[in-house]
């Protein structure tokens, strides 16, 4: 598996050389599928590892005071989350 989306994202801020390239898209890594409605991490969750999305798409939300949800982010392939 390779990650050239986030590759080409890190190309948009800084120029990257073969070498570079190479250490994004080829590191160590552990594929994981979720299914639509499964959390990643929740709030006050510690985190453990690196998180880049490869296809779909991926919401961070606050619960509002009335219960509801307020999107304040989306996340796309290539996103580091």
């Amino acid at each position: 598996m390779r990650l050239q989306a986030m590759v080409r994202q890190l190309g948009r801020h800084a120029k990257l050389s073969d070498d570079d390239r190479r250490a994004v898209d080829e590191p160590p890594f552990v594929r994981r599928t979720m299914k639509m409605g499964e959390h990643l991490a929740r709030k006050g969750d510690p985190t453990h590892e690196h998180l880049v999305l490869l296809s779909g798409y991926v919401h961070k939300y606050k619960v509002a005071s009335d219960g509801g949800r307020q999107i304040v982010a989306i996340r796309m392939p290539g996103d580091a989350i």
